[in-house]
């Protein structure tokens, strides 16, 4: 699941797609737990983002403090928006991987965030 990091301000702003929806994925149940936290951080390290353990901590924060200001709905919106940038095949492939690790990571995938994977799925696809 290794990617190279960003080459460009076109593979930044896939990286910050993917992000995103995974940080979707983690607060759809409404919470952010310390298991799914440390998932992100290495599932940003697996795809070989160029992101300090801190920047992500940091992007989770503001992903979190984003949906407290604009509602969950509003935020998960702009993300979904940005899925048209991840259908080639390595970034679909990540996003995919990326986001069933992320529901999987406080041991059980809720219906609401399998609903929310089955409709990233369906629009990268």
């Amino acid at each position: 699941m290794t990617e190279p990091a960003a080459t460009n301000e076109f593979d930044e702003f896939r990286e910050t797609a993917v992000f995103r929806l995974v940080c979707s994925v983690m607060a759809i149940d409404g919470k952010a737990t310390k298991s799914e936290r440390d998932c992100i951080k290495q599932v940003v390290r697996d795809a070989g983002f160029n992101w300090t353990p801190q920047a992500v901590e940091q992007g989770i924060d503001q992903f979190i403090e984003d949906i407290k200001n604009q509602g969950f709905s509003n935020v998960l919106a702009t993300a979904l928006n940005r899925v048209h940038s991840l259908r080639q095949p390595k970034w679909r492939d990540l996003v995919l991987n990326c986001m069933d690790t992320i529901a999987r990571a406080d041991g059980a995938v809720a219906d609401h965030e399998r609903q929310l994977c089955d409709r990233i799925r369906q629009l990268v696809s």
